[in-house]
């Protein structure tokens, strides 16, 4: 596979519909990538283009690792204690950032995934911070409105919890994913 990678494609985690009411009501209002991307957190961007099958090949190298490694699935809890912000030169990204005991679990799944497919190592972003994006915001607000939200989901008790046992490579025709148990 050569480095043909974009910017509109991932190897992501993406959060189930059924659980991802409360963050698309954020995302609808704050989010220009909406419509472009599901909610998910990023575990290589940007990825191949799937052309040539390259997303097949992909899929299956992605298969022979989990089996070989046996991942087992594992749970986000995300929650009013969740909100972070990125800030960027023009922007701010407000985020949820996963606990620390999934975040470790991410960070070892980006690794031997990246190991994987180490032509894609994004050098802007060296470090794997997983999170899940909310919206961008201007920098003199974004601390306001992630402490509006904080509070909102306090008060509510809202709560996320969103089961990894599968990757996908997104965008595809049809969603492509698999399962830790090398499946798809």
């Amino acid at each position: 596979m050569s480095s043909n990678d974009s910017p509109k494609s991932a190897l992501c985690l993406i959060l189930p519909s059924e659980v991802a009411t409360e963050i698309q009501a954020i995302r609808a209002l704050h989010d220009k990538q909406f419509f472009r991307w599901p909610p998910h957190i990023n575990l290589i961007h940007p990825f191949y283009l799937d052309t040539d099958k390259v997303f097949d090949e992909c899929a299956e190298k992605i298969a022979q690792l989990f089996t070989t490694k046996r991942f087992q699935p594992f749970t986000i809890h995300l929650d009013y204690s969740c909100f972070d912000i990125f800030e960027h030169i023009r922007c701010c990204t407000l985020l949820l950032k996963p606990r620390q005991d999934a975040e470790n679990q991410l960070i070892e799944l980006q690794k031997e995934l990246q190991n994987l497919f180490p032509d894609l190592l994004n050098k802007r972003f060296p470090v794997y911070q997983p999170h899940l994006s909310l919206g961008q915001f201007d920098s003199t607000r974004v601390k306001e409105f992630a402490q509006q939200f904080a509070t909102e989901w306090e008060s509510k008790a809202i709560t996320v919890d969103w089961t990894i046992d599968r990757v996908s490579l997104f965008p595809a025709p049809i969603s492509t994913s698999i399962l830790f148990s090398g499946s798809q």
